[in-house]
């Protein structure tokens, strides 16, 4: 992992933070931007803050967003994982504590808040895609995005508890996700107002991740894209009707 700082646009880029908690502090990765921007909270995949996971933090870099991607395995096995060892990925992920990993985002959220964000996105990758609805359902940000996160189905019983915008995607030849689970969560969420279910053709699992595969540079550009109009959309709703004014004005 890099571990230098420089300066993206209006945002400073940092590869390499702490994040204090109660019992330690958790590595993470994140980006700095101007105050009352938006904020993301990415829940990496299994393989952890990999070369992809540090790309995106990038990405939100340029774009002025506040990003933090915290280490979430890091009382198992800290630190980025190959894909050539998804398998021994998969068994860390399974050895993580659901209820200290969610106490962990909450600290990672309360981190972005305290340096300016403004509205909080939840951005789960694959097996993060469960606690951005889980936090989603706490009523612990404002929206929640999920990019090839299988499972997702097994979490129609909060529903109910999810009132945020939402946006999930998948990818049509999905061998990990079939398409009778998304058509579930289309039959649960599909009518609801702010949430939206993409489905990206010919594409298949991990879409957003260089090392896989399946990896489509033109299906991870648009989960990327719809990620970050989702956060402006946040931002613009809470911000005073006269700020909102100025920046589409004067764009950046």
């Amino acid at each position: 992992m890099l571990g230098w700082d420089f300066f993206v646009r209006g945002g400073l880029l940092s590869l390499r933070k702490m994040v204090p908690l109660a019992d330690g502090q958790m590595p993470a990765l994140v980006s700095l931007a101007q105050a009352g921007r938006p904020g993301v909270l990415i829940v990496p995949s299994a393989l952890g803050l990999d070369r992809c996971c540090e790309e995106q933090i990038r990405r939100f870099a340029r774009a002025d967003v506040f990003a933090v991607a915290p280490d979430v395995f890091w009382r198992i096995a800290p630190g980025p994982l190959p894909h050539a060892e998804l398998g021994l990925a998969h068994e860390r992920a399974g050895a993580a504590n659901p209820r200290q990993l969610l106490r962990d985002l909450t600290a990672s959220l309360r981190w972005l808040r305290d340096r300016g964000a403004g509205p909080l996105l939840a951005l789960g990758v694959g097996f993060g895609g469960r606690f951005a609805l889980l936090s989603a359902a706490r009523g612990a940000v404002a929206g929640a995005v999920t990019w090839h996160s299988a499972g997702l189905d097994r979490l129609i019983d909060l529903a109910p508890q999810i009132r945020c915008p939402l946006s999930m995607h998948f990818a049509s030849a999905d061998a990990h996700i079939p398409m009778a689970d998304i058509a579930r969560l289309r039959n649960t969420f599909g009518r609801r107002e702010g949430v939206a279910i993409h489905i990206h053709p010919d594409v298949r699992h991990g879409f957003t991740h260089p090392s896989f595969p399946g990896f489509s540079p033109v299906a991870a550009n648009a989960a990327f894209a719809d990620t970050v109009r989702l956060a402006e959309r946040l931002a613009g709703e809470q911000a005073p009707p006269a700020a909102h004014h100025a920046r589409q004005q004067h764009p950046r």
